[in-house]
């Protein structure tokens, strides 16, 4: 019951079906060793910041003892660059496109 309280009082929330799906094909792209990180720090994501208009998702964990974002140093990838770009999608809905960059950030 505390927890459910402190997801609404942090403004918690989850991977929507486009995300999730944007998400899914970064994944089948990846090497068989990267998606074991990748499960890992998908699975980690407790709060999903938006822009308006849909222009961008930012993805964290929030430690809910604290209410602050954290996240566990050994699901990271090598490559600690502060924003490296991950994978670019492309994603057709009838006549509709959208492109999309997935960007990590260290690690």
């Amino acid at each position: 019951m505390l927890n459910w309280f402190k997801k609404i009082i942090y403004g918690l929330g989850e991977i929507n079906e486009i995300e999730r799906l944007i998400l899914n094909t970064v994944r089948e792209n990846l090497r068989s060793e990267s998606t074991l990180l990748w499960d890992a720090q998908i699975h980690e994501i407790n709060k999903v910041s938006r822009l308006p208009d849909g222009v961008e998702s930012i993805f964290y964990h929030i430690n809910l003892r604290i209410g602050k974002p954290d996240f566990d140093i050994s699901i990271r990838f090598p490559n600690k660059k502060s924003n490296l770009l991950l994978a670019k999608v492309s994603l057709q809905f009838r006549s509709d496109n959208i492109d999309v960059e997935v960007w990590c950030e260290a690690g």
